[in-house]
């Protein structure tokens, strides 16, 4: 995952992409224009908030833009069952830190309460949970 100046960059990069305004992007995050203006500065942002941040711009950008890689799935993702899927989720998160299951946990409840954002849902608790494996490779 990107961190620092390469973060600001690519939070600023999608905000272009996107074709809205940091103040656009504050609303949605319930902060204040200048908090964004600091993300993109600084290159950080609460880790609580990546998955709305990738979920938000998710429509323009992939995890790749994130510097995050996807999990590989060996098989065709039309045979893979529900339970292998959640079987694969249940091993990623035993390995997870509790605030990235936490945080899982609320992508999950907002995917049952509209499964209309389930692709889009999908690619943030992929990019989470890939992170925080990232993150353990590296410590």
């Amino acid at each position: 995952m990107l961190t620092g100046e390469e973060l600001g960059a690519a939070i600023a990069s999608a905000i272009e992409k996107k074709k809205v305004k940091k103040k656009d992007v504050a609303d949605f995050f319930g902060v204040k224009p200048p908090s964004v203006q600091d993300w993109i500065r600084r290159g950080t942002i609460d880790k609580a908030k990546l998955p709305a941040l990738w979920q938000y711009f998710s429509d323009v950008v992939g995890p790749e833009h994130w510097g995050l890689t996807t999990l590989s799935i060996d098989s065709d993702p039309a045979e893979i069952s529900l339970g292998q899927t959640l079987a694969r989720l249940g091993q990623a998160l035993e390995r997870a830190q509790p605030q990235t299951r936490a945080a899982v946990a609320d992508l999950l409840s907002r995917y049952a309460q509209d499964p209309a954002q389930g692709k889009s849902l999908a690619q943030a608790i992929e990019m989470l949970v890939q992170s925080d494996i990232e993150k353990k490779a590296d410590a």
